[in-house]
């Protein structure tokens, strides 16, 4: 079935336009966009990659017609506005010519295309209620199965895995067995030392899923780890990266965050200082940093010295993270499909890193989960790990937090 498009879905997701239909209406708003002096820089780059894109794809349009217009007023009575002739296009096509699904993430534009013109409607912008890969398996293995595992010699793929995919397995009682990874050729042993530092002493994992965490980060360029809220998914990588700064083994750490703040809740307003004071003194961040670093002044002290450096996600555009660097980007479920490719673009080679956020219950902003493309597009690559956290080791109040 061919993907029909408005043009908010193409301004955020035109990677690959081979199953695209777009209205001439979208044209026409992106070619506004490219050259209008109200729009703000991102949202006209965007508008220019689209257009590259259609061009690249040979994009099928349908041309908006009077036909589209009458059927708007006459048929079913709406107001003749941008967004209602591309869903006209999109509904004659779909009844003249072979069925679609219509792209959108604009909430009205969904509900007339679905309610109204009788539409399958979908958004790549929607958050989905389940995870496909979670970056492992949780099997109980015969003793044949067991065998093979250990076997050196063996190179059977038993259990179906991904590269760098994870293996829980469990005996009869339930207990956990062992964790092992499958590499490409075999299953083998995790990384099994703690994470060392003045900072935070010995950091040791405290479950089986941890265990993976650990051995994601030590062992991949790209580690992605998600959880619910006490999981470790934020002090496990900080208390890697200051190992790593405090060993000379990594020259920075640039953190990456997205400002957003809690999901419909107001800010105090204007605040005083230079940007990284504001940044540390609104939002989120400057919370986390304390309280993994100790306080605010060890926060500074590493600010200060240039062992981390903030970097908000609107000035992405010209950074560049060098080959002996982290990249940690902190609450990584706000970052859309353009932020998230946008960062991981200006990587160097050798850059390790490292996004965590909780992709199912914190992401606060609207504007689409690009870490659930990057668990399609990443998985089974030989550089990268996936870990879902599971237990929270903050307090039973905040575990039971999550029924409410």
């Amino acid at each position: 079935m061919k993907k029909f498009f408005d043009t908010n879905e193409i301004l955020n997701n035109c990677d690959d336009l081979s199953n695209v239909v777009l209205s001439s209406k979208t044209i026409e708003e992106l070619e506004n966009i490219k050259t209008s002096a109200n729009k703000d820089d991102d949202i006209k780059y965007k508008a220019r990659m689209a257009v590259r894109a259609i061009n690249e794809f040979q994009t099928e349009v349908v041309v908006a017609t009077q036909s589209d217009i009458d059927i708007i007023k006459d048929v079913f009575n709406l107001e003749v506005t941008n967004d209602n002739i591309i869903i006209a296009c999109a509904y004659r096509y779909n009844k003249d010519i072979e069925p679609i699904c219509f792209y959108t993430e604009d909430y009205l534009c969904k509900l007339i295309a679905k309610d109204i013109f009788n539409l399958q409607v979908e958004s790549y912008g929607e958050k989905p209620t389940s995870l496909n890969y979670i970056g492992y398996k949780i099997v109980s293995p015969t003793d044949e199965e067991l065998a093979k595992v250990y076997d050196k010699d063996n190179k059977d793929n038993l259990f179906k895995c991904e590269v760098n995919e994870y293996v829980l397995m469990k005996g009869e009682d339930g207990d956990c067995i062992d964790v092992l990874k499958w590499s490409g050729q075999r299953y083998s042993a995790l990384y099994n030392k703690p994470f060392k530092s003045r900072q935070y002493g010995n950091i040791k994992p405290l479950d089986s899923q941890q265990k993976m965490a650990f051995d994601s980060i030590a062992s991949n360029d790209l580690t992605i780890l998600f959880g619910r809220s006490g999981s470790g998914k934020t002090t496990i990588p900080l208390s890697y990266i200051t190992q790593q700064l405090e060993n000379g083994k990594c020259s920075k750490c640039y953190i990456v965050y997205s400002f957003d703040t809690l999901k419909g809740q107001k800010t105090l307003g204007y605040v005083k200082g230079d940007q990284t004071e504001k940044l540390l003194s609104t939002g989120s961040l400057g919370g986390i940093l304390a309280t993994k670093f100790g306080d605010m002044t060890e926060v500074e002290r590493l600010l200060a010295s240039g062992q981390i450096e903030i970097i908000p996600t609107a000035n992405l555009r010209g950074q560049e993270f060098s080959s002996d660097s982290i990249c940690f980007c902190t609450e990584a479920q706000n970052l859309d499909r353009y932020a998230l490719r946008t960062l991981l673009q200006r990587c160097k080679s050798g850059c390790k890193i490292i996004l965590e956020g909780d992709i199912i219950e914190q992401c606060d902003t609207a504007r689409g989960v690009g870490l659930f493309k990057a668990l399609d597009v990443y998985k089974g690559y030989r550089r990268f790990g996936c870990v879902k956290l599971k237990n929270n080791y903050r307090d039973e109040i905040g575990e039971l937090a999550d029924k409410i």
